[in-house]
Parts: structure tokens; sequence; C-alpha cells
């Protein structure tokens, strides 16, 4: 109060928060993305007459009563009161550190965890946080992915012709209840207890509803000849499987001091709940690229995540957990999670930016 203030910094205040799909643990903004809470902090520094300059502050100097700030053109700022925040920020403390960064070593577990999947990974760290970190690694860059084992084009197609047989789905043009393609299955919808489907193979042990493959393949012949290389990482998952990645999850939240139900919504909002998910029925697959083999926010916006956004819904597919739609789907934003409607629905979805669930009270299924 009654203080001139000089902030010096970035104009874009952190490229780390506009970069933030949603940010949830920050107080008087809850649940809040990067980009508005950067607007929100900038109209509170607008509102009391505050500046940003992005001067290079090289030293700093106690002089007493006050400080002399020492800028990067030799000239010096004189202020009583220095608050320093400088953010994240990672110390380079052993050789060899900086120049491997991005050649097999990291800083976040959960980013980067996909990267070591069949490898030997160290996690380096000071504190008994860091055993977090290492669980991390073998949730997500083993089981977050359905297995540890992948598929490229070039693989499942040399295996087309072993899948031609398999039969060509009906039209699904007239949308009715019961339609097998348009199940909704979510936490407030689990799976029936009287569901059946028949799984088809699409190569090794990848397996999902046979009625989807010959349309799946289609999408990546076409993905091949357009130039984008795709990767199926995580088909039809049993009971078992997403009991298991459910209860993974729910161990390292608690492991960090959530409680138990707390833990439980945090991770049903990135692990469906067991007998709640798409991939138990065969219907849902996720794809990642060869260049970006992680399941994140990024993946939307490489080529490969670009292409199925805009070519899905021509062979059945939709995205079934878009951004902004969160609440309605009450699952985070995933890029690679792809779910088979049949071509009709997927077009009328993917055309009015709708959810399977604004789609399903739409048609009264």
């Amino acid at each position: 109060r009654n203080k001139k203030i000089l902030w010096l910094g970035n104009r874009d205040l952190s490229s780390k928060m506009t970069k933030a799909h949603r940010i949830k643990n920050y107080p008087g903004l809850p649940d809040i993305k990067g980009r508005d809470m950067a607007e929100a902090f900038m109209k509170h520094l607008d509102s009391m007459g505050i500046e940003i300059t992005e001067e290079k502050i090289t030293a700093v100097y106690s002089m007493g009563e006050y400080f002399a700030l020492q800028t990067g053109e030799n000239e010096f700022l004189e202020a009583e009161s220095l608050i320093l925040a400088t953010g994240v920020m990672q110390g380079k403390m052993y050789p060899g550190e900086e120049e491997l960064l991005g050649r097999g070593v990291s800083y976040c577990a959960t980013c980067d965890a996909a990267l070591y999947r069949d490898k030997t990974a160290v996690i380096v760290g000071a504190t008994p946080k860091e055993e977090a970190e290492a669980e991390a690694v073998d949730i997500e860059g083993q089981a977050s992915a359905g297995s540890n084992q992948t598929y490229s084009i070039e693989e499942i197609l040399e295996n087309e012709q072993e899948l031609t047989g398999e039969t060509k789905v009906d039209d699904l043009s007239n949308f009715k209840k019961g339609d097998w393609n348009l199940i909704l299955i979510n936490k407030q919808h689990p799976i029936p207890e009287d569901y059946e489907f028949e799984l088809g193979t699409i190569i090794g042990s990848f397996q999902c509803d046979k009625r989807v493959i010959p349309d799946l393949l289609e999408m990546l012949k076409q993905a091949q000849a357009d130039g984008i290389s795709l990767e199926i990482c995580s088909p039809y998952r049993n009971m078992t499987h997403q009991t298991e990645l459910f209860n993974k999850k729910m161990n390292r939240y608690m492991k960090n001091g959530y409680s138990y139900m707390e833990a439980y919504k945090l991770s049903s909002q990135a692990v469906t709940v067991p007998g709640a998910s798409e991939h138990q029925v065969g219907l849902a697959i996720d794809i990642y690229t060869s260049s970006h083999k992680l399941l994140n926010a990024a993946f939307g916006e490489t080529e490969a995540g670009i292409w199925l956004a805009q070519h899905c819904s021509e062979y059945g597919f939709i995205l079934r957990y878009p951004l902004g739609k969160e609440e309605v789907t009450g699952i985070e934003y995933e890029p690679w999670h792809f779910r088979y409607v049949g071509k009709a629905a997927a077009k009328i979805i993917m055309e009015q930016g709708i959810t399977l669930e604004e789609f399903v009270e739409e048609y009264d299924l």
C-alpha cells in the first residue's frame, strides 16, 4: 500500500502457466486454464497501475537501508524492498546433464515416462517425494499405454490380409436406442452386465471389437498415404488391467498425502473407473506417433494429432474427450483417445463440436 512498484520480468508472465491446459490448485482461481489465469493476473496489475519491464538484472547489492539492482546496461535501480520470484528452474548439478538433456535426461516423470518403456531408468532426488516420480515412471511409462508394446501402421498393415475377413458393419446412419456403436459408457453409465461383443485381433495381443477393424484399417492406410505416422498403443483392456491402472493412480495420489476420496476423484479424471471404460468393450483406441510417444495434451499439436482430429470422423471415430468439454465428459482432455461410433454419428459429433454425451441426449438414445 502506498508503494511504488517496479515489476521486472516477462510480459507473458510465464510460458509454463500460459501453456497449461488446466490449473486446479491455485487459491482463489480454482480449475482455470493457464491462459485465463495469466489474463486475470494482467488485469490485476493494470488495475494497480503496475507495468512490466523486461530489463534484465545482473546483480543485487545490499546498501544497508535499500537495495541496488544492476541492469544489463550497467545502470542501477534502487528499492527499499526486493521480492525474488524466479519460478521453476532446474539446476544443472551433474557433469553431462545439460549436454544430454532431451537425449535420455529429463526432469518430468509424468511427461516423459513413456520414453523409458522397456528401459532401465534412474531417478535422482534429494527428498522422499522423488519416490512418487519413480512410481510415475512405472505407472505412466508402462501401464498407462495399456502394455509395453506398440504397433506402427506398417506392422499392422503387414497383417492386413489376415484382417480382411472381418465383416463390414451394417449401415449405421439410422440412430436408435441399443445401437452397439452408440453405447454411452462413462462413470454415470457403466458397462451393462449383459453387454456382449466379439473381439477381433488387430495384431499380436492387440484386440478390439471386430466390427471396428475394417474402418480402423482404412484410417491407418489413409494416414500412411498422407505421410502421417501413427502407432496404436492401447486398444481393448480387460477388467483386471483397467483395475490395475486405476489402483496404481490412486496409490500414487495417496502416497502424496491425499485422502482416499480425494485420490479417487483425481484418479477418475485421468483414468476411467473400472467397469466404466470404453476400452473394456473394445470401442476405444489410444493412438500416438513415432515422434511423440507420450499420452499428453501436446500430442494434439503434432501432425498426427491434428490429422486424426480432422479426419477421424471419416472412418467412424471421434475425439472422445475434447478440450473444453471436461465438465461434460468428466475426463481431462485426451487428444490420443479415439472412440468408434460409426461414420454417420462421427460426422455429426465432430462437425458440431459436441461429445457423445451431448449426442446421445440430443437424439434421445
